[in-house]
């Protein structure tokens, strides 16, 4: 993906860290919104704009979802990190999502970009290239983090899920608890050179990319908007 200068540089460093993040039971629930939301099914073809260390195609994998998918990144690291994690369903490929081509042939049905327009410059244009490549009725689905974002609520609600599934919070401290620093130091020096979209930015760049929404809310603990729309 594209990012704000010196971003690059911190994703690289943070790459096994953001994986634990990926872990955090919200946003396991992050991704399977996103794959309910979009409709995702073995016969698409689906593009993941910022796929960092592939959340979206391990939990593809899960569901024996055996879709054609293309993830796009900037961060060699993190695609490091995706192919090793989900590299049987996804072609994953080094890309600078400013350029003005990306070197993709034919269309998707689904484009999904999980967290990732936050660190794009100019999230309005890589929205108009994705929609080139959106099949006429194709599905974009966005979650984006909101300002304000709190570690901290999305660790308590881990919490709670992981209670109501068995796993006492002890347990559950134990397992992620010395992380959790390294993904707060990681949280801050991205929050530093990111952007936080407002609703109303959101919807003018689906209507600048002459998209047309039909959802939005939010989702990750309520920390992200969530975002489906459609091509005419």
């Amino acid at each position: 993906m594209t990012a704000q200068p010196g971003l690059k540089g911190i994703m690289d460093r943070s790459a096994l860290v953001y994986k634990v993040t990926t872990q955090l039971l919200p946003h396991r629930a992050m991704i399977a919104d996103i794959i309910d939301l979009a409709g995702i099914s073995s016969t698409r073809r689906v593009l993941d704009l910022c796929c960092g260390t592939g959340a979206l195609a391990q939990e593809l994998e899960r569901r024996d979802i055996r879709c054609s998918m293309v993830g796009l990144d900037y961060a060699p690291a993190m695609l490091a990190q995706a192919r090793r994690n989900a590299g049987t369903i996804c072609y994953y490929r080094e890309i600078d999502l400013a350029q003005d081509e990306w070197g993709i042939p034919g269309q998707f049905d689904v484009i999904v970009c999980a967290n990732g327009f936050n660190f794009l410059p100019n999230p309005t244009q890589v929205l108009v290239h994705a929609t080139r490549l959106l099949r006429p009725n194709g599905v974009i689905v966005e979650a984006t983090t909101r300002a304000g974002g709190s570690l901290e609520a999305v660790w308590h609600e881990h919490l709670r899920l992981a209670e109501a599934s068995g796993n006492p919070p002890a347990a559950e401290q134990a397992r992620f608890g010395a992380a959790l620093q390294q993904v707060a130091d990681y949280s801050r020096q991205a929050a530093a050179v990111v952007s936080f979209p407002t609703e109303s930015d959101i919807r003018r760049r689906y209507a600048d990319a002459q998209l047309t929404i039909d959802l939005f809310g939010t989702t990750y603990a309520d920390q992200d908007f969530l975002v489906r729309a459609y091509k005419a």
